[in-house]
């Protein structure tokens, strides 16, 4: 037999129990499946718990601190949790044996004089021992349970995690680092899983959300679940400040498929006559006048029910805009009639008049008004319902449009200034 120093303290991640140690022991398992393809299995019974994996097994290097061969897809990720693992049974005064490439390996704490202190020990014999990494050691149920908690193949396999997506799960305030769970007091609606070694420290017990968040951020644009997306949606107007409501999808995430979906819940969570609220209140107002559902949200929100095509407050204020009024009251079609006759005796009679419920020159700024309007395209004249609130308006609005029609110069032109002025003599019969 021979001994192995690894110089790692017993007092080195002191907070760790069995659990985790067990959670260690079950991913390298998983690791191994992983990068070789290898068969695992797993047992409990009586109090001894049995991981054995059929991969090319551990090799002394693979024993010695700082060395790692993970991959970023890996669970583990600084290649310290069977070490650690070691450690923790040591500590603890459990029996915990390896086998693997024709050796024992056991651990314990003794005495170093080199050191001065306790360090983990590693003892080694050659032995008889089957394919791959045998592991075997004792806990009890309520451990070996807790350590294969943290991983998604056995909470799916358990029925305990559904996947609302292909990266987000059904458990709330989970964070699942390469497949292993990490965190799990996030305030938020679902679980999230992310690849990479970044977002998380050594032993696993700080979590560096700025650093997980975009992926995070990704994951949630490109969930396809309908009823998940309406959760969402409906976090969105009770005040809660779950994560998702405080950090929205990443608006250029969205797939065809997660597009179509995100936008079909939203009609049919807050309804066909919503639309996204416009930076003036005076444009909300009339929208809301008109029988649209005006939405107030945080920017980043709108950003993205705008990247998914949902009705804004300058769409629906371009239609307000255009809305023919069919009906007038008795004083605003007497204004309108005497504004014609008249326009009718100077001018010839108007063609393609109409009136609209308000004329918006830009959706974007409601102090863009004007009370009439000539297209030149479609030789119509528009004339806003607002115009024919007294008689003198409504002569004002219907003779001028009426001379854009019939002379074909446009606003702030001398040639129109020219007409305006012959006409004001004609009129005054000089």
């Amino acid at each position: 037999m021979r001994t192995l120093k690894t110089g790692i303290s017993p007092h080195y991640v002191k907070n760790w129990t069995l659990e985790e140690a067990i959670r260690e022991l079950f991913q390298n398992a998983l690791d191994s499946k992983q990068e070789f393809g290898c068969s695992t299995r797993y047992d409990w019974r009586n109090g001894k718990g049995s991981i054995q994996d059929t991969g090319p097994g551990l090799e002394p290097r693979h024993l010695a601190v700082g060395i790692s061969e993970k991959q970023d897809s890996s669970r583990g990720q600084f290649g310290e949790g069977l070490k650690i693992a070691l450690l923790v049974f040591a500590r603890e005064g459990k029996h915990i044996a390896i086998k693997t490439r024709g050796k024992q390996i056991t651990p314990r704490i003794a005495y170093d004089e080199d050191y001065g202190t306790d360090v983990l020990v590693l003892d080694i014999r050659e032995v008889k021992t089957p394919d791959g990494t045998q592991i075997r050691f004792d806990c009890e149920r309520e451990q070996w349970d807790a350590g294969k908690w943290y991983f998604v193949e056995f909470r799916r396999a358990n029925g305990s995690l559904k996947m609302v997506s292909e990266n987000v799960s059904n458990v709330a305030g989970e964070i699942w680092v390469n497949g292993t769970l990490v965190y799990t007091a996030l305030n938020s609606l679902f679980g999230y899983h992310v690849t990479g070694r970044d977002g998380i420290n050594r032993d696993r017990s700080v979590v560096d959300l700025q650093k997980i968040n975009p992926h995070m951020r990704i994951h949630l644009a490109k969930v396809t679940d309908k009823e998940a997306v309406k959760k969402v949606v409906e976090h969105l107007f009770d005040g809660s400040d779950k994560w998702e409501v405080a950090e929205s999808p990443s608006p250029y995430a969205f797939t065809e498929e997660s597009k179509k979906v995100w936008h079909k819940a939203f009609v049919e969570t807050v309804g066909k006559n919503a639309v996204l609220s416009s930076q003036y209140d005076q444009i909300d107002q009339q929208l809301a006048h008109n029988g649209y559902h005006v939405i107030k949200l945080p920017f980043g929100w709108i950003t993205v029910w705008r990247e998914l095509g949902l009705p804004t407050a300058e769409d629906a204020a371009k239609k307000c805009a255009s809305k023919v009024v069919t009906k007038l009251t008795e004083e605003e079609q007497e204004n309108l009639d005497t504004a014609i006759a008249l326009a009718t005796i100077h001018l010839g009679k108007p063609e393609n008049l109409q009136v609209v419920d308000q004329i918006q020159l830009n959706p974007m700024d409601p102090n863009q008004t004007a009370q009439g309007t000539w297209q030149r395209d479609s030789n119509k004249i528009n004339i806003a319902r607002d115009a024919l609130r007294n008689k003198k308006a409504a002569v004002h609005v219907v003779i001028h449009e009426r001379l854009h029609q019939k002379t074909g110069y446009g606003d702030r032109t001398s040639e129109f200034e020219n007409a305006w002025n012959e006409l004001v003599v004609q009129l005054l019969g000089v």
